[in-house]
């Protein structure tokens, strides 16, 4: 708990950069250590910069912000990041998508969104969204439809089920969009599928 307890003549400003906004712009903190305390009269300029950006009402005043905040952590990164040497190091970028599609297996059947499946992998929403792309050449859309639609053939071929009940043990809560996904990922119709295992049988 802090509290301050400033004259009528001092103004607090703290500025805490969005890990998203970050990595979208290409400034990647993980993994990187900064001194505690700087004194330096250019990133202090520049800091004064975002606080007149910040003050001034614009068309263009959110542009403004995020341009001169931009540059403000480029220029920190660029003179005084260093390769954190202490605590937990970094995973790869495969372990944590293992972790997320080791999730998305385990809660096929369920309801998913792309924050619950970034979080089972530690990372923020539009980080993952870029890693997860790179590195399985997927978006997360598609690979949890192609896995619903495998898990839905195996369902649809036993015969057991019906069209509405297997989209429901799948995941898909409108029967209508389940079979629009299903035809788009696999070329058929959900109801040409089912039984066809029993039927295919000596």
């Amino acid at each position: 708990v802090h509290q301050v307890l400033p004259d009528p003549e001092l103004h607090l400003y703290c500025l805490i950069p969005d890990l998203d906004f970050c990595t979208a712009n290409g400034l990647n903190g993980e993994g990187l250590s900064f001194p505690s305390l700087l004194r330096d009269a250019e990133l202090l300029r520049r800091f004064d910069r975002t606080v007149a950006e910040y003050r001034q009402e614009s068309p263009f005043r959110e542009a403004g912000i995020r341009c001169s905040v931009l540059a403000l952590m480029l220029d920190l990164c660029r003179r005084y990041a260093t390769p954190r040497t202490d605590g937990p190091k970094i995973q790869p970028s495969f372990e944590y998508i293992r972790k997320a599609t080791e999730y998305i297996k385990e809660n096929i059947g369920r309801k998913l969104t792309v924050d619950a499946v970034a979080a089972s992998a530690g990372l923020s929403k539009y980080y993952f969204l870029r890693r997860f792309k790179e590195t399985t050449g997927l978006t997360v859309v598609d690979y949890v439809n192609t896995l619903r639609c495998e898990y839905a053939k195996e369902l649809l071929q036993t015969g057991q089920y019906s069209v509405k009940q297997t989209a429901g043990l799948c995941g898909f809560e409108n029967l209508s969009y389940f079979t629009n996904v299903f035809k788009k990922y696999t070329g058929l119709l959900p109801s040409a599928l089912r039984g066809t295992s029993e039927s295919a049988s000596p």
